[in-house]
Parts: C-alpha cells; structure tokens; sequence
C-alpha cells in the first residue's frame, strides 16, 4: 500500500512461501513500478525469510517494520485486508474458490473509488488521471474531469511544498 496515494497492490499467491512471495514482489510490483527505495513491512516470517532479505539487499531496498504484534502500527493496509475480505466474501461464488480470479476486479474497484482520506481516486493520484472502466465502454461515458480551481491550486502548492522539503 502506498501510503500517500492509498494505492493497493494485491497477488494471487499458490503458497506463502517466502520464494513465492520474493517472486511476486519482484514480477508483480518492481517490474511495474521499479525498484522502491524503502518497504516497510510487518514482521511475518516469509519477510524476514533470507530469500527475502537477500532479493532486498541486492536490489537495494532499505526495510523497515511494523511493531510486533500490534496490528494498528500498519492500521491502513489492515483497514484495506479487512475491506477486501469483505469484498472477496460479497463478490465471490459461496464457496470462495475463485477469489483469486476476481482479485484484480475488485482492486480496479477500489482504485476507481474515492478515497475518503484524500477526496481522490488512488488512480488520480497516481496517474493524475481517472481509470477508464469497462462501464464507460459500455455506457459511452468517459470519466469526467474536475477542475476544481481550490483543489487546483492546493495541489500546486502541496507540490512545490514536497519539492522544497524533498
């Protein structure tokens, strides 16, 4: 989870195993966004596995942690598990066996939604533009652009202030 977009990533895993886990981050998230300078990370085993401190270190990434055994030192991501179950529960067949088919539906839903915290789409934010859904192809309607002059300017500031303090 990105903390400041509020964009999620979520994998399909067919174990927990630390190999598996280093691979899906590395195929699934580096080769898509790049290599992070920082993870920070809750303490499970398959983190801490040396497969996984190995792939952090040659790849260069500083890791941090969330304190044991306090799930509300990382309370975003867990809010984030606890509304994806929910969704996997409701949008999934009864016997929850294709959830890992409908996982990245129900991600593209959240990343279209408004985020409460922010007023934005995490899509918005990441790519400073609305996703185009298969509902606009379908009702040929395309996202519509705000340009709220407030919002416009605030943007601009909170910009040049991330640049000074960067």
């Amino acid at each position: 989870m990105d903390y400041f977009t509020k964009w999620p990533e979520a994998y399909a895993l067919p174990d927990h195993e630390a190999e598996a886990v280093a691979e899906a981050f590395v195929n699934n998230f580096i080769t898509r966004f790049g290599v992070p300078r920082e993870l920070h990370l809750d303490q499970g085993w398959e983190f801490e596995s040396v497969v996984f401190q190995e792939c952090c270190q040659l790849l260069g990434i500083k890791k941090t942690h969330t304190t044991a055994l306090r799930p509300q030192s990382d309370g975003l991501v867990e809010r984030f598990h606890r509304m994806l179950i929910h969704q996997v529960a409701k949008y999934c067949s009864s016997d929850q066996r294709d959830w890992d088919v409908k996982l990245l539906s129900l991600l593209m839903a959240y990343l279209s939604a408004q985020h409460e915290a922010t007023t934005h789409t995490p899509a918005k934010l990441m790519f400073d533009r609305e996703l185009r859904l298969p509902i606009d192809l379908a009702t040929g309607q395309t996202p519509q652009e705000i340009t709220d002059p407030v919002t416009s300017n605030y943007a601009l500031m909170l910009q040049e202030r991330l640049i000074t303090a960067y």
